[in-house]
């Protein structure tokens, strides 16, 4: 939803008018000079046969017409109108007017004219004919009067039979001429550059769709009546432009638009792409169970396969949909309300549609709330680290802790996934990160004096797009390098779904902390839609099994035969397994089957405030 680009658009706007006007004033100064000569040159030849009175009278009436004329184009300055072609036709129909004002004259002088009578009506007639002319097609003739005007100089040159000055006069009169056509081109060519400008500035030039500027005017056009409106999110884009590359990912994107289009065409709506892999959609006069049922139609046809130019692409979609009863619609309010619920479709687990209702409403403004409080929190280091044993118990050891961020509001403790899922939204998540690396350094060097704790390694979860971006890397770098924390004893965890979505860029930073002597791992394994396979493509060390992952092995013998499996390919990747989740007695029963020795989970032992940490290891005895 960003308005980067139009700062630049208007900048070369400005620019092309710029030197737009600066060739028009140019080639004018030419053609007031060819103009010059010319009445000159007509003012030497006649005016000792004008007579003086009568050619006072006719210049004083075209004055007046001149200044009508004047006062009926001032709304280009008034009104902003650049040219004609944005001009209101009463204006253009009062300079049509002021042409056959003057063709009157024409034919009024026209019996003196061929009966060569007195020689003042005869050049009125010929000068009102060529004004005529003039004024009717630079009104409606789109400036081809160049050449009219042309042949009609020569005619009254050649009248007066002043040869001399005829001649004289072409020659000033034919570089003006050229001078003029030069301009008209100039004019045309900035209005075909305008036409393309004003369509770049509200059109997609990738799907052909509305932009966000193209949407915001013709929402504004609208009738009053209820509206509904659809945010279609692409699950998995980046996975296609990192794996296929982005002009695929610009040709899915073609078509996704072209999809969505094809569902929607019976109907009226307004359709727009905001940017990347977002589409926005407002249907005029829609009920709820028309935009429902819209929007699975649209979730069902983004699943079917794209054929690409390198081959098949397969994606899902998820959709937040919203509605105004009122005859008072807001589009940013519209948008915000659906950018939520889309949201809240991806928490939910993606490939779905989540309607704004006033549960969500409600939530978006709790969100509102706690966004500011967790602000203030990481600012002011309120945010509490603590600590999850991981128990080898092939050893009967404490092998890991996992440090895990705590925050309490009002004496009330908010549950991790919801403030860190706000603090991935408003960029902490590297913030916090950074604070728990802190804590796990100085539990580190505070554990060198506990025989229990002394080669406990400390595992810090960070988001897969903080260790893109490289941030906790360099932190990390820093720390190793002064010597204030063992690399070895450090390991960090990204989830599943976020790594593999990265992959190609988490390579790079999973190289550099592998140089540091820093673990990674893989945490929730099997809670995403990755294959162990794409796993096994990264440099990682440790794999944690999702809790559904346990929790079903325990369950079915086919999910236990499958998972001997994974353990086995990832011990042949030299990757060591940790089972997440453990629960009960059965489940730690089915992990030491599959030879996971390595288990967290409540019934190994609780989260714990770190300073309890300590006491733990000393009485740590673990369950059969």
């Amino acid at each position: 939803m960003s308005y980067s680009n139009q700062p630049h658009l208007q900048t070369i706007q400005t620019a092309l008018q710029r030197d737009v006007d600066r060739r028009l004033v140019s080639e004018r100064w030419r053609i007031v000079q060819g103009s010059f000569a010319m009445m000159l040159a007509f003012t030497v030849a006649v005016w000792p046969q004008v007579n003086s009175n009568l050619f006072i009278v006719w210049m004083s009436g075209y004055a007046i017409w001149i200044g009508i004329t004047f006062l009926a184009h001032s709304g280009r300055i008034l009104g902003k109108w650049r040219d004609r072609y944005e001009t209101p036709i009463l204006v253009n129909m009062i300079s049509a007017s002021r042409g056959i004002w003057i063709c009157g004259i024409a034919l009024t002088n026209w019996p003196a004219f061929i009966q060569g009578g007195e020689f003042f009506w005869t050049l009125t007639t010929l000068w009102a004919i060529a004004l005529a002319a003039q004024t009717i097609m630079v009104t409606v003739g789109n400036d081809y009067f160049i050449q009219a005007i042309l042949a009609t100089a020569i005619v009254m040159m050649a009248a007066t039979r002043q040869w001399q000055i005829s001649i004289g006069t072409i020659f000033f009169l034919i570089p003006a001429i050229k001078a003029l056509d030069s301009a008209r081109q100039v004019r045309m060519n900035e209005v075909k550059l305008r036409t393309t400008l004003t369509y770049q500035a509200r059109y997609d030039g990738l799907t052909g769709l509305l932009n966000r500027v193209g949407i915001e005017e013709q929402f504004s056009e609208l009738p009053p009546g209820p509206l509904a409106a659809m945010f279609v999110d692409l699950d998995r884009f980046k996975e296609v432009n990192d794996r296929l590359g982005h002009t695929m990912g610009d040709e899915l994107l073609e078509q996704v638009g072209q999809r969505v289009q094809d569902v929607i065409q019976h109907r009226s709506h307004l359709l727009a792409r905001l940017g990347g892999d977002e589409f926005f959609l407002v249907l005029p006069g829609c009920p709820l169970r028309d935009l429902l049922a819209i929007s699975d139609t649209i979730l069902n046809t983004l699943e079917q396969p794209f054929t690409l130019t390198s081959g098949q692409a397969y994606i899902s979609a998820s959709i937040g949909t919203a509605t105004t009863s009122g005859d008072i619609a807001n589009l940013e309010q519209l948008i915000r309300d659906a950018d939520q619920a889309m949201y809240r479709a991806k928490e939910a687990g993606r490939r779905r549609v989540i309607y704004y209702d006033q549960s969500l409403r409600q939530d978006a403004q709790e969100r509102l709330g706690l966004e500011s409080s967790l602000r203030q929190a990481v600012a002011e280091n309120k945010i509490v680290a603590w600590g999850q044993p991981i128990i080898n118990y092939q050893t009967g050891t404490i092998a890991k802790v996992e440090l895990l961020a705590r925050w309490k509001l009002d004496q009330k403790n908010i549950p991790p996934d919801l403030f860190i899922s706000i603090a991935a939204n408003i960029g902490l998540t590297s913030d916090i990160a950074r604070f728990m690396v802190n804590q796990a350094q100085k539990s580190l060097e505070k554990w060198k004096k506990i025989p229990a704790l002394k080669e406990t390694c400390i595992t810090v979860n960070v988001e897969a797009q903080d260790l893109v971006e490289g941030l906790v890397v360099d932190y990390l770098e820093n720390l190793v390098f002064t010597e204030q924390i063992d690399p070895a004893k450090l390991i960090l965890e990204i989830t599943e779904r976020g790594l593999i979505e990265a992959e190609s860029k988490a390579r790079f930073q999973i190289d550099r902390l592998h140089t540091l002597g820093v673990r990674v791992a893989i945490d929730d394994f099997g809670a995403g839609y990755s294959s162990l396979r794409s796993v096994m493509t990264l440099p990682v060390d440790l794999l944690k099994f999702d809790r559904s992952l346990v929790a079903g092995a325990t369950q079915d013998q086919r999910m236990q035969n499958v998972l001997s499996a994974m353990v086995e390919m990832a011990s042949s990747f030299k990757i060591t397994v940790i089972g997440e989740g453990i629960e009960k007695p059965e489940d730690i029963e089915v992990m030491k089957q599959l030879k996971v020795h390595l288990l967290q989970g409540f019934y190994c032992a609780n989260p714990m405030p770190l300073k309890e940490v300590s006491n733990f290891a000393k009485e740590f005895l673990p369950h059969d």
